[in-house]
């Protein structure tokens, strides 16, 4: 039998051994013999004398009346000013001489999430698992686990006891008195530090604010200077001097002009303004806003009615006439306004007019020094470019820039905008610029890009807690005796079943399996929250007879007696700009990283269906038109593609080869 806590044993003796919390370092621990030699009746005593010992310690603890609220008030106030006065000079020191990132909305944000943890969870020894949470990156967890590192060791240490006491005393004239009086001034530490953090960042801006202002002003009081014939012709072509007069821009229609160099005046789409003030992404967002908003006609003559030649305006357009059709979903939307507000941001650019090649080189050398976490915290729509570069500076290589096929994405999207501008509205976009000169290639052959699962990593994978039991819901990693069977359970299994990407089967409907002559399929399609990948990627593949017997058509019944529209509900984006399987980001991670011995082939759901499709290729009996309708991938040659049965191929063969794959548990 092992030694309980508190149970002490000396020669054959034993003894109940406990320290009094907040006293142990100016009192020896309570020391009492339980008279007794035996283990068994030293452990009866010793769960008695617990309770005892913890009612007597509770009335102890509380026999001080607790601090008032006038010197709460009273001392809130000066811990306030100290939190706030050391994040400013924390800034200052960190930020401007690029000493550290200590200060970046990054570990900001960490720090707040910490400190309300503290307030609401206790001090303890580790980060508490259970409040990890499933949309933080890789990046986010280590800020948060090195920040609760951090602040628990600081709020626990005696100094700081002895320091905010001392300053507790000075602002009040009172001696805490209690535990629970060192713990009502803890608890304003904390909610001072959280406040000085939320307001940090907004001091800041009101300072630059206003030294904006003051510069603008300052070019207002010099203006009368230009046009009294020293510097020419004002900048509408017309004479200078103190009798000049500006020509009368004519406005056709509605639209809003304005001009920006001699020779070349702007239309701009109706309720878009340019912006001449330094560009950040809260500008950017409201100019895009006002162009989502207008109401113009799309179909009309450009000669009669020109569009406006601003990015806003020219992206929106883009997006409307295929987002009616249906050719595009609403995240694809979001997607490309966002990297072109990105454009815009990198560049300093607002209408397709003044794009030149080179504005691609800029946005490429530019976007390689930006943060990867850039505009993941509504604060980042406040950074000027300076700004986010005085961010990225002491960076790390690895925390910066973007991968080849999202920058490629990112060309594409401008690619497709510039498009649109020159064919669409007969904008005069520049002739000679080609997105395609920029695009990276690829250094790695495609099939290199992403291992594949072999047969005992498969295998590994599938002995975790999540499907042979579990600790408890909230405990996924630690071996137990529960199961639950949610998406965390059944998409990497549906997965490794049937070759499919990750998001189309997290994002299968209740109605996705049906019932078919041969048995049971999924009907893998778009819906209004979910597009797929191309066209042929819409398929029936046949349902594993091991995920039968698992229970997977029991759980589609059972989430439809309960109302719910997907199968996996738990799964459902909490914005438009994720995905379904962005909820398993976390827990099928850490999974991998368990199973296969912390991941260092970076093998994911995508491994998985390479490992699928390299099992169907062994399968002498499965063609490959079978394969690839399985897959849905397009056939090799225009015979295969266009002449069959427009279901594809007949599912009956595909259900035998996807029973041939052997079960992974």
């Amino acid at each position: 039998m092992s030694h309980p806590k508190y149970l002490f044993k000396k020669g054959e003796n034993f003894y109940f051994r406990r320290r009094i919390p907040g006293l142990s370092t100016i009192l020896s621990p309570v020391f009492l013999s339980l008279g007794t030699k035996s283990e068994f009746f030293a452990h009866t005593c010793l769960s008695k004398l617990t309770m005892e010992f913890d009612d007597m310690l509770e009335a102890f603890l509380f026999a001080v009346d607790e601090l008032p609220e006038d010197l709460i008030a009273r001392y809130m106030t000066v811990r306030l000013q100290h939190a706030v006065t050391d994040i400013r000079r924390q800034h200052r020191m960190e930020r401007h001489p690029g000493r550290g990132t200590a200060t970046n909305p990054t570990s900001i944000e960490a720090k707040k999430i910490v400190l309300e943890i503290l307030l609401s969870d206790g001090i303890r020894k580790s980060f508490p698992l259970h409040l990890v949470q499933q949309d933080w990156g890789l990046h986010q967890l280590g800020a948060v686990m090195d920040a609760y590192r951090a602040e628990a060791d600081l709020a626990a240490s005696p100094a700081l006891k002895g320091q905010l006491a001392a300053e507790f005393t000075s602002a009040t004239g009172v001696v805490p008195a209690s535990l629970e009086h060192h713990a009502q001034i803890l608890e304003i530490y904390f909610h001072a530090k959280i406040a000085s953090l939320e307001t940090s960042d907004d001091q800041r801006l009101q300072r630059l604010k206003a030294f904006r202002d003051m510069s603008t002003k300052l070019i207002e009081q010099a203006a009368p200077a230009i046009g009294d014939g020293k510097f020419g012709k004002t900048v509408d072509g017309t004479s200078g001097g103190a009798h000049g007069k500006a020509k009368a821009t004519k406005r056709p229609n509605t639209q809003k002009t304005t001009t920006t160099r001699p020779d070349q005046t702007l239309i701009l789409t109706p309720g878009v303004e340019i912006i001449t003030e330094p560009l950040t992404m809260a500008l950017l967002n409201a100019q895009f806003a006002a162009a989502a908003r207008c109401e113009e006609a799309l179909h009309r003559s450009h000669s009669d009615e020109p569009f406006g030649v601003d990015i806003a305006g020219v992206c929106d357009r883009s997006i409307k006439v295929p987002l009616e059709a249906g050719d595009i979903d609403q995240k694809t939307a979001a997607g490309r306004r966002a990297k072109t507000k990105l454009f815009c941001l990198m560049t300093g650019v607002q209408t397709v007019t003044e794009i030149e090649q080179y504005h691609l080189r800029v946005f490429e050398e530019r976007l390689a020094n930006t943060p990867l976490n850039f505009n993941r915290s509504y604060k980042d729509a406040e950074l000027t470019l300076t700004e986010i570069n005085i961010r990225a500076d002491g960076m790390a290589d690895e925390e910066l820039g973007r991968s080849i096929s999202t920058f490629n994405s990112h060309i594409d999207t401008i690619g497709a905008v510039l498009r649109h501008a020159k064919a669409v509205d007969n904008s005069a976009v520049h002739p000679e610029i080609d997105t395609r000169l920029v695009r990276r290639r690829e250094k790695t052959r495609g099939r290199k890009k992403r291992n594949a699962f072999k047969p005992v990593e498969v295998e590994k994978l599938f002995q975790h807690p999540v499907w042979h039991g579990c600790k408890s819901p909230d405990r996924r990693h630690e071996p137990g005796d529960y199961i639950k069977k949610d998406g965390l359970y059944f998409v990497p299994l549906i997965v490794a079943y049937t070759g499919s990407r990750m998001e189309e089967i997290a994002g299968l409907t209740t109605d996705a399996i049906l019932p078919t002559d041969g048995g049971f399929g999924f009907d893998i399609c778009s819906h209004d929250q979910r597009r797929l990948k191309n066209l042929q990627s819409e398929r029936l593949v046949p349902v594993h007879e091991h995920l039968i017997e698992l229970g997977i058509l029991e759980h589609q019944a059972m989430m439809k007696k309960r109302g719910h529209k997907y199968l996996f509900p738990e799964l459902i984006p909490k914005s438009a700009k994720k995905k379904f399987h962005s909820a398993l980001r976390y827990n099928w991670q850490k999974l991998r990283e368990i199973q296969l011995d912390g991941n260092p082939r970076d093998l994911d759901a995508h491994s998985l269906r390479h490992s699928f499709n390299q099992a169907l290729k062994l399968e002498k009996s499965v063609t490959r038109e079978v394969r690839l309708d399985i897959l849905g991938h397009a056939g090799i040659d225009i015979n295969e593609e266009v002449y069959g049965d427009e279901d594809g191929m007949p599912f009956d063969l595909k259900m035998k080869a996807i029973n041939l794959l052997p079960r992974v548990f």
